[in-house]
């Protein structure tokens, strides 16, 4: 999933969405962490395509 997201720099990405994390059901915390890396992952995408406008 991280791959995929890296692939798309370049692109203009302008808003991003994680959706349906239910820590009860993830007790040992995996889905959280892998949603914490996805949102720093798309923020870096966002920052880039911001820059890449100015």
């Amino acid at each position: 999933m991280r791959r995929f997201l890296r692939a798309l720099d370049g692109l203009d990405i302008v808003a991003a969405d994680i959706v349906e994390l239910n820590p009860p059901y993830d007790p040992a915390g995996i889905m959280a962490i892998l949603a914490a890396f996805l949102s720093f992952d798309l923020l870096h995408l966002m920052g880039n395509a911001r820059k890449r406008r100015s």
